[in-house]
Parts: C-alpha cells; sequence; structure tokens
C-alpha cells in the first residue's frame, strides 16, 4: 500500500518525542499510528463514495460510522494502554 511508505519517518521519530513514548514502547506505538492512519485514510476514501441501494445504503452507513467509531475508540485504548502500562496491550 503507498500510504505506508508515503509516511515520513522523521515525522513519526518527532511525534514519537512530543509523545514522549519511551524506546522500549516503540514498535506497540509504531504499530497503532500507522494502523490508525490507514483506517483514517480508508474511511476518508470510502465516505465520499455514495451508496446506490437507497435506504439500505444509508443502514449501511450508520454501521460503516458506527464501526468506525468502535475501531477508533478501540485502537486510541490500545494506544493509552502501551504507554501506561506496556504488559496491558496486549
Amino acid at each position: 500500500m503507498g500510504l505506508i511508505q508515503d509516511i515520513k519517518e522523521d515525522a513519526l521519530f518527532d511525534r514519537a518525542g512530543k509523545e514522549k513514548v519511551p524506546f522500549f514502547q516503540w514498535f506497540k506505538w509504531l504499530e497503532t499510528t500507522i494502523n490508525q492512519e490507514v483506517l483514517k485514510f480508508l474511511f476518508k476514501s470510502k465516505a465520499g463514495k455514495p451508496e446506490s441501494n437507497g435506504s439500505k445504503g444509508d443502514k449501511k452507513t450508520l454501521e460503516k460510522e458506527k464501526v468506525k467509531k468502535e475501531l477508533s475508540s478501540y485502537l486510541e485504548t490500545q494506544r493509552r494502554k502501551s504507554q501506561l502500562n506496556p504488559d496491558l496491550a496486549g
């Protein structure tokens, strides 16, 4: 996927420094951060496409929004856990 190649290493390093991520947690932080960026890209690219199924499209849109919120919440929880205690991060 070209998106992952477009992520700047220097920007990630600077961001990790600003968030004060300990060196031994970089791998988990990096994995979580890249997953979040990929999901944001996928949701943005799919959000602009209209549904062609009428009322079924509305239902699908609501389901997608629910999944999006759940994924965002899960990823944020995992990121916080990895920052607070690497043993709980899963």
